[in-house]
């Protein structure tokens, strides 16, 4: 369906030739027409001049908001309702001074993936979501303009379903899912878990539990050294952080004195190594009470080439509200690190593939591996969903020297989608790219092929 703007109409009033109508069970009555979370009362009414599979909106509705008639939507009817869309956010920025050309181009992908839904997806920052007039301040994606045409800037009403990648306020979060119907996902800022909470909420759980190293939270010196004094060494890290981040690794040092290995810090090997007395360490932990540090039992993982490895398992749901397994990574972090950030000359593997090289296990072994992570995934999925509304999760495993699978965190801010890309595989790329799309487009009631899932 194709949107015309029509002058000089009455603003109530939306019209269709009498083809369009019947082909979409639409009679001359007064129905509700409803654009994201924007709805309007409208006398519905035939004109002959319309092209076919168009339908006129009063031209006056551009003061309210963007509608792109460049754009294809979808379009329905329901009982007495009128759907046309989707509308679909992608909430990825703080701040609109931060929507420049250059970080719009690099979540393009985002949008050619997506186009193939029809209907309308704009992108915006937490800052341009105003309450007041339910509008959001943003830019949708013109594919038929020259490369750096393609953004244009709109007003666009509340989304059928939004994609959240950022913090925002919370009195902002809850008035946006309170509009509609709790159709915002990866809503960390509203039953979100940081490292501690996730812990806390899925030890108690036996089939998850044996896979936790045990962790405690960072309260003084003391805290630190009775977590040495069990396990020799222990892995510090910020309740909230991300990307390893923060990350730290302290170890017992003989006779009794505490080795702290900070990861890229100006050595070549990729560490930096410290080691503290008792009294250095006493003053050295007084920076960390208060920035919510945990302490996590360190695991002996599998190495390859003294380069430490973890996968991540990307988890999604579908356009049928599934949570699917989008992809198993084997990340090799840099040679003599401490964390598995490839990108500082590291690398990226298929989970199999990661598994074989680095266990030297043969495939079938490697799969039941594979399959273990799937199904503590997807558990651990079900645990989220009882806590907010997520439907792109990033679940980092690590492997022990006897094969045992362990978690190490859950991703939910800005999961990242390349590891495909550093493998230079596109075609699943392009699928983790456009699955949260088709789970929004679920969630605001369209069907990849149009039909109504409301």
């Amino acid at each position: 369906m194709k949107i015309t703007w029509v002058s000089g109409q009455n603003e109530q009033a939306l019209s269709m030739n009498s083809s369009t109508a019947e082909a979409y069970g639409v009679t001359s009555e007064t129905m509700i027409f409803h654009f994201g979370a924007a709805k309007q009362t409208v006398d519905v009414r035939f004109n002959p001049e319309l092209k076919p599979d168009h339908v006129g909106i009063p031209a006056g509705w551009k003061k309210q908001f963007t509608i792109p008639e460049i754009l294809s939507y979808q379009f329905y009817r329901e009982g007495n309702n009128l759907y046309l869309g989707p509308v679909l956010a992608l909430i990825a920025f703080k701040k609109n001074e931060e929507m420049t050309d250059r970080r719009l181009n690099s979540l393009r992908y985002y949008f050619r993936q997506a186009s193939a839904l029809q209907g309308l997806l704009f992108i915006c920052a937490a800052e341009g979501i105003d309450p007041k007039t339910q509008t959001i301040q943003g830019y949708y994606y013109d594919p038929y303009k020259l490369e750096n045409r393609r953004w244009k800037a709109g007003i666009f009403p509340y989304p059928g379903a939004a994609y959240n990648r950022t913090t925002m306020p919370k009195e902002i979060f809850d008035d946006m899912i309170s509009s509609n119907s709790n159709r915002v996902f990866n809503s960390y800022t509203n039953g979100s878990f940081n490292k501690w909470e996730l812990w806390s909420r899925l030890s108690p759980i036996p089939e998850i539990s044996k896979h936790l190293p045990d962790t405690k939270r960072y309260d003084d010196q003391q805290s630190l050294l009775d977590m040495l004094k069990l396990y020799k060494s222990v892995y510090l890290k910020p309740a909230g952080g991300a990307e390893s981040k923060g990350v730290m690794k302290a170890q017992v040092a003989e006779p009794s004195d505490i080795e702290i290995i900070y990861p890229y810090k100006k050595a070549g090997n990729g560490k930096y190594q410290r080691v503290l007395t008792q009294d250095e360490l006493s003053e050295w932990s007084k920076n960390l009470i208060d920035k919510e540090y945990l302490i996590q039992q360190a695991i002996s993982m599998a190495r390859y080439e003294d380069r430490v490895l973890d996968f991540r398992v990307i988890m999604q749901k579908d356009g049928s509200n599934t949570w699917t397994c989008s992809g198993i990574f084997g990340k090799f972090g840099r040679q003599g690190g401490i964390v598995s950030n490839f990108t500082k000359a590291g690398f990226v593997l298929d989970g199999a593939d990661a598994l074989q090289l680095a266990l030297g296990i043969d495939q079938p072994g490697a799969l039941r591996r594979v399959h273990e992570m799937q199904k503590l995934s997807l558990h651990i999925c079900q645990v989220f969903d009882r806590h907010g509304h997520y439907g792109d999760l990033g679940i980092d495993f690590i492997v022990d020297t006897n094969h045992q699978l362990w978690l190490l965190e859950v991703n939910t801010l800005d999961t990242y989608h390349g590891f495909p890309l550093h493998m230079d595989n596109t075609k699943l790329f392009g699928e983790i790219v456009s699955r949260p799309f088709q789970y929004a487009n679920y969630l605001a009631g369209f069907s990849r092929n149009g039909t109504n899932k409301r």
